[in-house]
């Protein structure tokens, strides 16, 4: 018999407006220009004070209710309201990189925050990987630069440098790309600060002096399973190159898997290169969307792959559909789980009109064109698109997030659209859970029936109308199922083996006994087991074990019919046993 016992959570809720995702509302970026997502969709905003004359990206932090607390170029760092944040440790004078700064939450404060930032590849002024603090409390809220910092581990990272969670949730990975010692180096960011200690995985030969050809981001589906890096390559390098890498968000170790050149599959002509200038995951990790510009003329093409076929080159390579030919740079995803792109950033064109027009792929989790490009969702009225765009650290735009481990745990499931929806429907991909499969509260929960994967769907509808589709794999730890058995009687002073039948790794009993699947038991009572994995996850049973009724002799019937001496016509008849079968009269 298993008893089921029911833990009440009091869920004390924040305001439904605090969502992780509203840290990356605020993007400045390029000259002057800038985007505002509070309302939900993307809107001009011509307050920023960055200036990217030759490619530099930037990044933005703001608060989780969407107010804006600073950006920074990869040079300077602007406060709230967009003045120069008090410094009086200066700013180093460097060359500024592609995708060459980030921002972060310190892990555990609400106040602190680091800036990491890397210089172009074949500047003239290079640094180390160096990072700012910021203490956002100071100066009345507008913060204060309170600590520089120089990683000299990393002496040769240029170009690029991102961030992601560590697997616990908790800690950052910050993750950078050593062009002398050709390797990946992922940075540990804790409650405890940055350890100066790289995680370093192998990466191709690539030289540090090749200027633009190095120029490209680097990203991590949010899944975080794989890392991908784009670089422009020039006609010295014969075009550009894709590289494709696997990703360990508990370790931070980094393997590549493959490189590519897309002019190598995706152009007929040969005398046309492609330039791979940027990339990005779609918000379910199902696709990787490439902008390859062409180098002789204003082109810029996006194309999707289908990630199902990653570890197979050939496969992956193939599935790759043309999904946009009218601009492709500086692909994005935003908080609004769209990905925006603009027209081509090269230094041959760097008036191209199609620079300050704002395109979308509206639904990035639809494949080939069903992923709905749309190329003019807004003209740029003040600033100049040319390139580079504000990087964030990419948990920060998952459309949903969870609490739970364990399959029959109730997890808890964090929306993080806005504005809040109509209408929604989640799907947790757990058919066995029967009617409890589908939710539609704004704030769902389910019991998994099982270990696994679970693809976990929302269909939701905005008051704008506009209609979002998207997922996300929960990984769901699996639990053992002890079985003691049905309810059972025994006899006075005998005994019972109670096994738990599992293949848990560990065993508590109630009667204290631990690390043994089976124990003996002689008395009356309840006995229960709990059998655990050494992921914590466990479970448990009882039974009871109760004795058999002594045997009693009903004589109220009971006939005695004497026999004569060495006779045998004698009788005892109407004598009845009153007890539980079996029983043994002897």
């Amino acid at each position: 018999m298993r008893i089921y016992f029911t833990i009440i959570f009091i869920l004390i809720s924040l305001c439904s407006e605090s969502q992780p995702n509203r840290r990356t509302l605020h993007w400045y970026f390029s000259d002057f220009a800038g985007l505002d997502f509070s309302a939900g969709d993307a809107v001009e905003d011509p307050n920023g004070m960055v200036y990217s004359p030759n490619w530099e990206g930037s990044t933005v932090m703001s608060d989780q209710y969407g107010n804006l607390l600073f950006y920074c170029d990869g040079e300077k760092i602007w406060n709230k309201n967009h003045l120069l944040m008090t410094n009086d440790l200066t700013y180093p004078d460097i060359d500024r990189g592609y995708q060459g700064v980030v921002a972060i939450p310190k892990p555990g404060s609400s106040n602190l925050f680091y800036v990491f930032i890397v210089c172009k590849s074949n500047g003239s002024s290079r640094l180390p990987l160096y990072y700012f603090t910021i203490d956002i409390s100071l100066q009345g809220g507008l913060g204060e630069v309170v600590s520089v910092d120089t990683l000299y581990s990393a002496y040769d990272a240029a170009e690029k440098i991102t961030a992601t969670y560590h697997a616990n949730k908790t800690d950052v990975w910050i993750i950078t790309r050593k062009f002398q010692d050709d390797t990946y180096a992922a940075y540990l960011i804790t409650g405890n600060g940055v350890n100066p200690d790289p995680i370093l995985s192998p990466a191709p030969q690539r030289e540090l002096n090749w200027g633009p050809t190095n120029i490209g981001p680097m990203k991590i589906s949010l899944d975080k399973k794989y890392l991908v890096t784009t670089f422009m390559g020039d006609q010295s390098q014969e075009g550009g190159e894709v590289e494709v890498c696997k990703f360990n968000a508990q370790s931070g170790e980094i393997e590549h898997l493959y490189s590519f050149q897309m002019s190598d599959y995706f152009l007929t002509s040969s005398s046309a290169i492609y330039e791979e200038s940027s990339c990005e995951f779609s918000p379910c990790s199902k696709f990787l969307y490439v902008a390859a510009e062409i180098q002789t003329d204003s082109s810029s093409h996006v194309y999707q792959f289908d990630i199902q076929y990653i570890l197979d080159p050939d496969s992956f390579i193939q599935s790759g559909l043309l999904v946009d030919t009218v601009m492709g740079s500086n692909l994005q995803l935003a908080p609004d789980g769209r990905i925006y792109c603009f027209g081509k950033a090269s230094m041959h064109f760097p008036t191209n009109p199609l620079n300050n027009f704002l395109g979308r792929f509206n639904n990035p989790g639809g494949l080939g064109l069903s992923s709905d490009y749309q190329s003019d969702v807004l003209i740029f009225q003040e600033g100049q698109v040319s390139s580079g765009l504000a990087y964030f650290v990419n948990d920060f735009l998952h459309r949903f997030d969870f609490e739970g481990q364990c399959a029959l745990d109730t997890f808890y499931f964090d929306p993080w659209f806005f504005p809040e929806p109509t209408w929604i429907q989640w799907s947790f991909g757990d058919p066995a859970s029967g009617s409890q499969n589908i939710s539609n509260e704004l704030h769902a929960k389910h019991v998994f029936s099982h270990g696994g994967e679970f693809e976990v769907s929302v269909l939701l509808t905005y008051p704008s109308g506009r209609v979002e589709e998207t997922s996300r794999v929960v990984e769901v730890d699996s639990v053992p199922y002890p079985n003691l058995g049905p309810d059972t009687l025994i006899c006075r002073g005998s005994s019972l083996a109670l096994n738990a039948n599992c293949n848990g790794q560990s065993f508590t009993w109630s009667t204290g006994q631990w690390g043994v699947a089976s124990i003996t038991v002689s008395d009356t009572g309840y006995y229960w087991v709990r059998a655990s994995y050494a992921n914590g996850c466990d479970n448990h049973d009882t039974i009871h074990v109760g004795f058999l009724p002594e045997t009693q002799f009903d004589e109220n019937a009971l006939s005695v019919t004497p026999t004569a001496c060495g006779g045998a016509s004698g009788s005892i008849t109407g004598l009845s046993i009153i007890g539980i079968e079996p029983m043994l009269l002897e």
